[in-house]
Order: structure tokens, then sequence, then C-alpha cells
């Protein structure tokens, strides 16, 4: 529950700084929309009070998936220290932790019978989580600018 309240705290303060500070990079999908959604399913992981939907308290199972924040953590180095940016680390740790990963863990909480609200979430998560990974290979694919001929892509 510790763990879900500094995130869900972290989450608040990324939305609070990134509107004050950065406002042109929070995207409205995976800044606003996400953020907000992480910062409901928090709550809802703690208390089993999603609003608009009740379940048992399942702040523990939120602790497994903690792993897969490790390709936000390298995004966000290249972002901040750019010569430390890393696309192909990035995307390999993406794949292997929030789709690979991500569809293991969702194949254990179903066979051992994670309640229907959790098993709704896993999977649009996961799908949101596939939906980034067909978009960053496609941006792989993209031909890149020069700014001469003979010098390296930007």
């Amino acid at each position: 529950t510790i763990i879900c309240i500094w995130f869900a705290v972290a989450c608040v303060t990324d939305l609070l700084f990134g509107a004050i500070y950065y406002p042109k990079y929070l995207d409205p999908l995976s800044g606003w929309v996400h953020h907000i959604v992480y910062i409901w399913m928090m709550y809802f992981s703690c208390t089993g009070d999603g609003l608009f939907v009740k379940a048992e308290p399942f702040a523990s199972a939120f602790v497994y998936m903690l792993i897969e924040e490790f390709p936000t953590f390298l995004l966000a180095l290249g972002s901040v220290v750019p010569k430390m940016r890393v696309n192909k680390r990035f995307g390999l740790s993406f794949f292997i932790l929030r789709i690979v990963y991500h569809s293991y863990v969702v194949s254990w909480a179903y066979i051992s019978g994670f309640h229907f609200q959790g098993m709704c979430l896993y999977y649009l998560t996961l799908a949101l989580h596939g939906q980034w990974m067909i978009g960053w290979v496609k941006q792989q694919f993209r031909p890149r600018k020069t700014t001469e001929v003979g010098k390296k892509a930007l």
C-alpha cells in the first residue's frame, strides 16, 4: 500500500511539475490520461473502491509490475541528459518488461483466479503497451534527417 501511495504521489508531482515547467512535453495520452488513470488505479488498488467499480484491494498486484517502469527511467534519462539516450536499449527493455513480462504476469493472474476488475486493468495496460511498442517500432523505421551530406543521422 505504501508503494502504491508513493507511486500516486509521484504521478501527481510529475503532472504538476510537467504542467508548470515542461508543458510542451506533457503529451495528452502518455502524460495526462496515463498519470490520472494510474492515480485512480493506485487509489483503487489500495482501497478496493474504484468509485464506479468495487473489488478486493490488490496493492500487492501492482508491486509485481513496478519493474516495468525501468524503460520509463531510460526514456527520462535520455530526455534529461541527451547524450545518455539509448533508443535500442529502451525498446528492448520495453519489449521484455512491458510485453513479455506483463503477458506472463497476466497469464499467471488469470490462472490464479485474480478478480475480473484487476484482469481488466492488466489487459488494458497490456493493450496500451502494445500500442506504444508498435509506435516505437514504426519510429525506428522512419528515415532520419541529416544536416549535411555524409554527416551522421540526427
